[in-house]
Formats: C-alpha cells, sequence, structure tokens
C-alpha cells in the first residue's frame, strides 16, 4: 500500500532508538528544561488530567472539553479519558493480556521486540517516512 510503513520498519527505529533501557538517547534529554529529580515542580498538580468523552460529543459542553483536552495534551502529553463507553470486561481482559505477556520468557517476548533504527527520528505519513524534529513540537 502506497504511503504506509511496515510494521517492520517502525519497531526496528523504536528500538534503536531506546536501545539501552537505562540511557535516555542525547537527543530526547532535556537537561536544561527538567532539574534532576524534579517530576512536578510545586506550582503544578500531580493529578493526571481526566477528559470526558460524554462531553467531548455534547455540543453544550464541547468547546470547553476540547480546550482542556488541548491543555491536557500541551501540558502532560496524556490523560485518562472517561465515559468511553469501552465495556469493562475488554479493558480487564486488555490488562490480563498485558500482564500474561510479561510474563513470557524473554526469548517469547523479544519474538515481537522492536528492532533499532526502524524510525530513526521520523514521522509515518502519507507520503512514507518524513524527518521531524521532534524537540521541536512542545508548545
Amino acid at each position: 500500500m502506497e504511503g504506509f510503513t511496515k510494521r517492520d520498519t517502525i519497531t526496528e527505529a523504536a528500538a534503536m532508538a531506546f536501545a539501552d533501557p537505562h540511557r535516555i538517547p542525547e537527543r530526547y534529554a532535556r537537561a536544561d528544561e527538567v532539574q534532576a529529580g524534579v517530576v512536578v515542580g510545586d506550582d503544578e498538580s500531580y493529578e493526571l488530567p481526566v477528559v470526558d468523552m460524554a462531553r467531548l460529543l455534547d455540543p453544550e459542553h464541547r468547546e470547553v472539553e476540547i480546550a482542556w483536552l488541548g491543555s491536557a495534551c500541551r501540558s502532560w502529553g496524556f490523560f485518562q479519558l472517561i465515559n468511553h463507553g469501552v465495556d469493562e470486561a475488554v479493558i480487564q481482559q486488555m490488562k490480563d493480556n498485558t500482564v500474561q505477556f510479561f510474563q513470557l520468557p524473554l526469548e517469547d517476548k523479544k519474538a515481537v521486540a522492536v528492532r533499532p533504527m526502524a524510525l530513526k527520528d521520523s514521522a509515518i505519513t502519507s507520503k512514507g517516512h518524513q524527518p521531524i524534529n521532534w524537540t521541536g513540537l512542545r508548545a
């Protein structure tokens, strides 16, 4: 298929970027922005942002919730989604599968491991891999 990148190509790049699990690649380190040992500053909340899917779909609350979603993405990089409609049994099955996977022998996990150099600082677009400066994406 044109415009798509194969899974193996993606996993190789991701693995290479983080080949040493005890070291953050230099290009991702921001020593000038974060003090050693400080995860959340005095002026920040320890609570993970919660985004309500029902409010995103409700015309009366959509604008405010979209603004909150954008803020969560810019400030935290992730959020908890509630009222998404995913059945609790499906969520529990996913959690169980995750636990089972990490209990597998190392050799079994390596069969699906991400291999080095698959992405190497690129984004996958309809035109294939495009170079990207990930550090330049911060708002």
